[in-house]
């Protein structure tokens, strides 16, 4: 029997790592060429498709809510921004630090007194419906300019209140740096080159954020009021064809369908004032806010490891190049909508002017989502 060479006998392995090497090149370019894709959006995004046509039919969400909640990390005893910082480096996933500060009432009064000469756009808005995770409940239909004071004292007016009026600002920068070392418990406040902020009053509890991702480290802190967020892992995240704008929308999906996919459960918090909400980058979330005065300070810091979807993070450097030259530090805004953003809301506006009440369908878990934010029922 004729023996094999040793160049015979190490063919097999050859071929196999030549097969795997041309899998690995066919994903490279797979991965570029989605990315070339995305930014031939970027620079004409009336060619992007309509994402909102199954989150805006009742196919996009279930007749009941029959999904497995889990609730994300929670720890306890940690009221130092230098602890919360240990603690996520660690474990670098969502992470609610329970009670982290406490005298909020009157740490909001003081950020108040350093900010509240600050002008900030607000919108005037209608609350249509509850929403779902891929398609908010309320509609901007105007503009209310205030200063942060001004806003305040109108959240307070009885009157007000009693109109079943709402407004809201996201994603809006006001904080000096004496503020930001009052929310972190922390005479530190260097490593925050950004703060994107909610400021709200809404006449009734509704989901306000549908889902996005942002690729940056993410710390929130809640003042007044609470919330409520539904989590997507990077992984899930990436099945919805998102795409950054640079904030990082989808282009897909629907919350059934997100629902029906998710493994473990979906990973839930709900936030109430003085906890302190850490998550890394490329965690989609989604949020509902508790009617009334609420505020939620968030903070932004570049990643504190290498990102783990790398064609993810070259695309977001691409997207902000693309769209706002090098103003890396230049926030998004509700009030100021980048163009695949305004592509978004004429669609998202085409399917309310398709329905009479400009309703969209709400989540069948609204109810429990609204008992769970008010503490009327546990996880």
């Amino acid at each position: 029997m004729k023996k094999q060479s040793a160049v015979e006998q190490s063919s097999p392995v050859k071929h196999l790592c030549g097969g795997v090497g041309l899998m690995g090149a066919a994903y490279v370019l797979y991965r570029l060429s989605i990315i070339a894709y995305h930014v031939y959006l970027l620079l004409n995004p009336e060619m992007v498709k309509d994402p909102f046509a199954l989150p805006a039919s009742r196919e996009g969400v279930h007749e009941t809510c029959q999904t497995p909640f889990r609730h994300i990390t929670t720890v306890h005893n940690v009221h130092s921004y230098e602890e919360v910082v240990r603690i996520a480096k660690e474990r670098y996933e969502p992470i609610l630090f329970k009670g982290f500060a406490k005298n909020m009432d009157e740490r909001w009064k003081r950020i108040v007194d350093l900010s509240d000469h600050v002008p900030v756009r607000f919108g005037d808005v209608n609350i249509t419906s509850f929403g779902n995770t891929f398609m908010k409940g309320i509609e901007v239909v105007g503009d209310l300019n205030m200063t942060l004071g001004e806003a305040v004292a109108l959240a307070e007016d009885p009157e007000y209140t009693k109109s079943g009026k709402s407004f809201f600002a996201s994603f809006v920068p006001f904080l000096s740096k004496e503020a930001m070392k009052i929310a972190l418990n922390s005479t530190d406040a260097d490593l925050f080159k950004i703060d994107t902020n909610f400021v709200s009053n809404f006449a009734e509890d509704v989901l306000a954020t549908h889902v996005h991702a942002a690729l940056v480290e993410s710390h929130s802190i809640q003042l007044v009021g609470s919330k409520m967020w539904v989590f997507f892992s990077p992984d899930d995240f990436e099945t919805l064809n998102p795409i950054n704008t640079p904030t990082i929308w989808c282009l897909s999906g629907s919350e059934k369908k997100y629902f029906d996919s998710v493994k473990g459960g979906v990973p839930v918090a709900v936030q109430e004032a003085g906890d302190y909400l850490y998550f890394p980058p490329m965690w989609g979330h989604s949020v509902i806010t508790k009617a009334g005065t609420n505020v939620m300070l968030n903070m932004r810091q570049h990643p504190s490891r290498f990102p783990k979807h790398v064609f993810r993070a070259l695309e977001a450097v691409l997207s902000v190049l693309i769209v706002d030259g090098w103003a890396f530090s230049k926030p998004y805004s509700h009030a100021v909508y980048r163009p695949v953003q305004q592509q978004f809301n004429l669609y998202e506006k085409a399917h309310r002017e398709a329905n009479p009440d400009r309703k969209v369908p709400d989540s069948p878990c609204a109810g429990l989502w609204k008992d769970m934010l008010n503490g009327r029922v546990g996880m």
